[in-house]
């Protein structure tokens, strides 16, 4: 099939992007959240016969269809014979974005299928990371952090509970209504106009500045419907040069994802100590996971470890239960793009590095411990070493698994270390929030039954979120680490307050 890029633009020019942006909001919202289209959205086919959008178009492809929107889509503001309303249109367009990806797919290069299906997991698992108290309260407790705070309000410029209220608010607008006012008062959330408009510089683009962007990071290639959407880093667009603060939000999943997860590259500074207080947060997150185990679980961290003139830390955190151990790493580094995207197989091979190493470091770790004297007891337990990052690395395709498998493998070997460590202590990679699921489940099941079961036959190659969705489905994840407890604290409590200013004047 020969690519021709023409028939996506084609598709697209006809269409006027304010409209368009508007209609991508409400198709979003059916897609992702089950919430019915207006009744003007009159959906026929030839035969007469209603069309249910939601099972021809899915939220990926509405996020691929936003990016070109804004590239191709008429800004002039002028009406449009066209329209996305329109089921012949927005069929048209669907058409020519899946026509032009099974053009440019290439299952001769490097990596083949399975580096597709690598894009693909990185492309569409994210959405179903739903937004909750949990997940708030995660982020919340993250940035609370005593060393990470000062990093935060030196580069955002505005606290973080200050933030957070913020991020509540514009997150639950955007679920509400495509378009939004930057100029609106919070003054009844106890924020003033400089410390929302410092927010707003964040997270709003005009169109000119995200079509810039997305042109930067084009490719026409077999990645092109995997490359970066500016959309998700500006995700509220302001469209109209003359009224900047008319804002409209067509992809309510990236606000979410922006404002959680995508702080990140607001904060992140290269020396003066954020490294480590980025490292020591996301440690002290893990931490308190593990506080919620029962009595019957022991959880020490380990202690500091001298050997010749060397000094070893050791892991991060020892889980013990009856003979059962587990020695968790825990890391900030989250996979970069060019390992999510994967343009060349060495760029995920560069990134998994990274990954490979972690879980040889906590393998040097258990060796130094059960090599001691007194580590006898190890001989009768069932060991595990565990990875644990902020950020899930999906590790979904045969790709990325045997290509860490491989790269673990190596590393042992030149580290001297015993050749079967991997046989006796399984490692396990973990995102925060499935180790959340994990402990939940150890808060009812035993640890060698949740840990050691990804390890079983009928399991092999299973993702641990879908083993445990799968194995563990009733456990409550999220009163763990008592996260929904902090963000709930905050609304409950801006609520209250903002009740007080308002019967102040009345």
């Amino acid at each position: 099939m020969s690519a021709d890029y023409g028939r996506v633009k084609g598709a697209l020019r006809g269409l006027g992007l304010e409209d368009s942006l508007i209609h991508l909001w409400h198709y979003c919202r059916l897609t992702g959240d089950g919430i019915p289209l207006p009744h003007q959205y009159r959906h026929i086919d030839g035969r007469g016969v209603h069309i249910r959008l939601e099972k021809h178009v899915f939220p990926h492809q509405l996020d691929i269809l936003g990016r070109e929107l804004i590239l191709h889509a008429d800004r002039s503001g002028k009406p449009s014979v066209r329209t996305l309303a329109s089921w012949n249109d927005l069929a048209r367009a669907m058409s020519a974005l899946y026509y032009y990806g099974e053009a440019v797919f290439d299952g001769d290069k490097e990596g083949g299928v399975m580096l597709t299906l690598h894009r693909i997991a990185h492309q569409q698992l994210p959405r179903f990371s739903r937004l909750s108290s949990a997940k708030m309260g995660r982020y919340l407790a993250l940035y609370r952090f005593h060393s990470l705070a000062p990093f935060f309000e030196t580069q955002i410029g505005i606290d973080v509970d200050t933030y957070f209220v913020m991020a509540f608010a514009v997150i639950s607008a955007s679920a509400q209504r495509p378009c939004s006012n930057r100029l609106t008062d919070y003054s009844v959330l106890g924020i003033d106009p400089g410390s929302a408009e410092r927010f707003f510089s964040r997270v709003v683009g005009t169109t000119d500045e995200i079509r810039k962007k997305l042109i930067d990071d084009q490719r026409l290639g077999d990645c092109w419907e995997y490359t970066f959407n500016a959309l998700h880093f500006k995700p509220l667009v302001a469209f109209d040069a003359d009224h900047p603060e008319r804002l409209i939000c067509p992809l309510p999943y990236a606000v979410e994802s922006r404002l959680t997860e995508g702080i990140f590259f607001d904060i992140a500074t290269k020396g003066a100590g954020f490294e480590k207080a980025y490292g020591d947060g996301v440690e002290y997150i893990i931490g308190r996971m593990l506080q919620s185990l029962p009595s019957t679980y022991s959880v020490s961290k380990s202690v500091k470890q001298r050997v010749g003139k060397l000094e070893f830390a050791g892991a991060d955190f020892i889980i013990d239960q009856n003979e059962s151990r587990a020695y968790i790493e825990c890391k900030a580094k989250r996979l970069a793009l060019r390992g999510r995207v994967a343009e060349k197989l060495e760029d995920l091979r560069s990134e998994i590095q990274y990954l490979a190493n972690a879980i040889l470091q906590n393998y040097r770790n258990i060796d130094r411990e059960t090599s001691e004297p007194d580590a006898t007891s190890d001989a009768r337990c069932r060991l595990f070493s565990i990875v644990i990052t902020l950020e899930d690395w999906l590790l979904f395709s045969n790709v990325a698994t045997d290509m860490l498998e491989r790269l673990v493998t190596e590393g042992l070997e030149k580290s001297g270390l015993p050749a079967d460590l991997k046989q006796r202590v399984p490692y396990l990679v973990f995102g925060a929030e499935t180790f959340q699921h994990a402990v939940a489940a150890m808060t009812i099941h035993p640890m060698s039954d949740v840990l050691g079961g990804l390890g079983a036959p009928q399991y092999e190659g299973w993702a641990p979120s879908t083993y445990l969705q799968t194995c563990f489905p009733d456990v409550r994840t999220s009163s763990i680490g008592g996260f929904d407890k902090d963000f709930n604290s905050l609304v409950h409590s801006l609520l209250s307050d903002a009740r007080m200013r308002r019967n102040k004047t009345l």
